[in-house]
């Protein structure tokens, strides 16, 4: 899937979405939204339908009654929006890129822990891999 960029509304209502095991009307998410916006239905389904040509939603209806689900997870979300970052930050290496995210101070002792995990994970799988694919210096580890 292609990246969508999301505006700030739409991020706030798709983190909305993603709390809702379920299919939900708009209308029982205007009640979430307005918990901490005051917005009208219309503004709502101008963020839906925008969502929805993004490729981030679905809009189903059924009985005269519109539904919305999300099509992708938020971590398929993050993944994406972390793709873009670097992507946008192309000349940073990835230790650049983590060494700044450390020094923002706002990464917990667990965080890191996950992030101690992830990168045994990742060594693993390169000593598992051909030797090319994790020791060739283009790629700076982007097969890890």
């Amino acid at each position: 899937m292609e990246f969508a960029r999301l505006s700030p509304a739409e991020y706030e209502t798709m983190l909305l979405l993603w709390e809702i095991p379920e299919p939900v009307r708009p209308v029982v998410l205007l009640e979430q939204v307005n918990r901490t916006h005051a917005w009208n239905i219309s503004t709502l389904q101008t963020i839906l339908t925008r969502l929805q040509e993004k490729g981030m939603i679905r809009i189903t209806s059924e009985k005269r009654l519109r539904y919305c689900t999300p099509k992708i997870s938020k971590e398929e979300y993050a993944a994406m929006e972390t793709r873009g970052l670097i992507e946008r930050l192309s000349d940073c290496s990835p230790v650049s890129l983590m060494a700044g995210l450390i020094s923002t101070g706002r990464v917990t002792e667990s965080e890191l822990d996950e992030i101690d995990a992830l990168l045994r994970a990742a060594r693993e799988k390169c000593a598992r891999a051909s030797e090319t694919a994790c020791s060739d210096g283009n790629n700076k580890g982007e097969k890890a």
